[in-house]
């Protein structure tokens, strides 16, 4: 989803989290293509390889739990 469809969909009153994860894709000034683990990160100029999404999840568990916990759902 595009940014400008997130705001679009924001402006709703619908409720949107967003986790900043430049942080975990992109730790430098120059984005790496493999990651400390030697994981390829992207497939193409701007999509990540299922492999290294997957490597992820540890890192998204609690905040993607906290957004939802924000919301109401459980």
């Amino acid at each position: 989803m595009r940014y400008e469809e997130d705001e679009a969909i924001a402006l709703t009153g619908l409720p949107v989290r967003r986790l900043d994860l430049n942080d975990l894709v992109c730790p430098e000034v120059l984005c790496p293509a493999v990651d400390a683990n030697g994981l390829i990160i992207y497939v193409d100029n701007n999509h990540l390889t299922p492999t290294f999404t997957l490597s992820l999840w540890q890192a998204l568990d609690a905040p993607i739990t906290k957004a939802l916990r924000n919301e109401g759902f459980r």
